[in-house]
């Protein structure tokens, strides 16, 4: 009899592994599978599109594809880039704004060129000649602040306390972050993408300023409530689920060095990376935007997610730290991050005063590992009390 009970416990715990592993699979995105495939798409000049020929504006796009095939170890891809950068900077440098400097400023040193001599200028020297206590738009305070740490420049004090005052002075009621801090007739509520870039920028300083650490607590709070229950990130009054929201919110994680795939964040159906898959396109291998098509912005950002994923799990500098810094760990200073801009205004050349609009394990393993554990200790108590009968 005691033998049987043994062969009986074996399989019982046989079962639980097994549901436990299985539960896992279920909640694991092929992330390689999905980078592979949304790099090969950003690859391709067919899908993306991009007219380096034509200088006359500063392509989006085309500087953060660059940024991330450059941070996946694709520097090659887009070989032209560099001379349409330089060309498109110094016809188009008066009207750039700290968005745009900023941007184009982690693309050129994620691509392994100067900042500080792009068409003619140094992007570094405009960066830091912006009054960023005059700045309305968060993507004019937190894309520079990233792209300074990217570029490993320094920050003087009073800069630096000025930009995390003005920052943190945009913080809602609930904890988000909007996009505008001033109302231009549509109301200012806070914005699911725009707090986790938010996050992203003030990474770094979350556990070397308390008024940094208490803003994000409360913006992390609030990213919890716009959190499907599989995991993926939107707006959940309207319904919406986003790959770009689901991806900035992975990134700003990986930066606070929060696993996206733990407890925390994991919801009854998955967790935000195994939530991505949903927002693949299996024929393509791109990324799908808000009305179900194939886009380029919507592919970069997850890449960007899928990559800051990866750097999280092999304990090397995240997205948004320059390759060769020391690599940060869990409980330490950490890095910056964000993501695309759209809109268009101008600017002074030098002294940049305008910015744009941006464009934008599992709990229920544990839960089921319990009752598992919960039904096991029933049937030993059970097989006891027949053993001891007979």
């Amino acid at each position: 009899m005691k033998r049987k009970a043994s062969k009986f416990f074996a399989a019982l715990i046989s079962v639980i592994v097994t549901v436990s592993v299985l539960t896992v699979t279920v909640f694991a995105a092929d992330t390689k599978s999905i980078s592979s495939g949304l790099k090969k798409y950003l690859s391709n000049p067919e899908n993306t599109q991009f007219d380096f020929s034509d200088t006359s504006v500063v392509d989006n796009d085309a500087d953060w594809t660059v940024f991330v095939l450059s941070r996946c170890g694709e520097k090659d891809v887009y070989p032209e880039y560099a001379e349409y950068i330089n060309n498109a900077v110094k016809e188009n440098y008066a009207s750039l704004k700290p968005s745009d400097l900023a941007r184009i400023t982690l693309s050129v040193k994620a691509h392994g060129m100067d900042p500080k001599s792009i068409g003619g200028k140094d992007l570094i020297s405009a960066l830091k000649s912006v009054d960023y206590s005059s700045q309305v738009y968060m993507s004019s305070i937190t894309y520079p602040l990233t792209a300074l740490n990217f570029a490993e420049e320094n920050i003087s004090a009073e800069m630096l306390d000025t930009m995390l005052k003005t920052i943190i002075a945009g913080q809602q009621s609930d904890g988000g972050f909007p996009y505008c801090t001033v109302d231009m007739g549509y109301g200012i509520s806070s914005d699911i993408d725009t707090t986790a870039m938010t996050v992203q920028a003030l990474a770094k300083y979350y556990n070397t300023d308390e008024r940094v650490k208490s803003s994000v607590d409360k913006a992390l709070a609030y990213i919890k409530t716009q959190q499907f229950d599989d995991g993926s990130f939107g707006y959940v009054a309207w319904n919406s689920k986003s790959g770009e929201s689901t991806s900035q919110v992975i990134i700003a994680l990986c930066m606070l060095g929060i696993d996206p795939t733990g407890s925390e964040y994991s919801k009854a159906d998955g967790n935000p990376v195994s939530a991505l898959a949903q927002f693949v396109d299996s024929s393509t291998g791109a990324a799908l935007d808000y009305s179900n098509q194939p886009n380029t912005l919507s592919s970069y950002q997850m890449l960007m997610a899928l990559n800051s994923y990866e750097r999280f799990k092999n304990g090397d500098v995240n997205i948004y730290t320059f390759e060769h810094a020391s690599t940060p760990g869990p409980g330490t200073d950490k890095t910056t991050g964000n993501t695309s801009v759209t809109k268009t205004e101008t600017a002074e050349a030098t002294t940049v005063k305008t910015v744009d609009i941006p464009r934008t394990g599992s709990s229920n393993i544990i839960l089921m590992s319990s009752a598992a554990l919960t039904v096991l200790s029933g049937v030993v108590i059970a097989s006891k009390k027949k053993n001891e009968e007979q």
